[in-house]
């Protein structure tokens, strides 16, 4: 009597079919990878475009309070002289 669970003359068998097993789940992992990579970069796109809407509603609206009061300048880099 023997003690394997799978039968010698079925082994090569087993062991092919655990292969393929592990190839299609590798293979469905890089295809998950790549939908993932899409759906990111297509999530940053649309938080991008949102982004650029709000700020040019936020443009629109300052600039007709900007109307009534002069925008300020930025501050002025401090003048460096030559050395003598």
């Amino acid at each position: 009597m023997s003690n394997h669970i799978i039968d010698q003359e079925r082994q090569g068998l087993w062991i092919a079919a655990t292969f393929v097993i592990a190839l299609l789940a590798l293979v469905l992992s890089f295809v998950n990878l790549d939908r993932n990579h899409a759906l990111a970069v297509g999530t940053q796109i649309e938080v991008l475009g949102l982004h650029d809407h709000i700020t040019s509603v936020e443009r629109k609206v300052n600039g007709s309070a900007a109307t009534a009061t002069p925008a300020q300048a930025p501050a002025a880099a401090p003048a460096v002289e030559p050395a003598k």
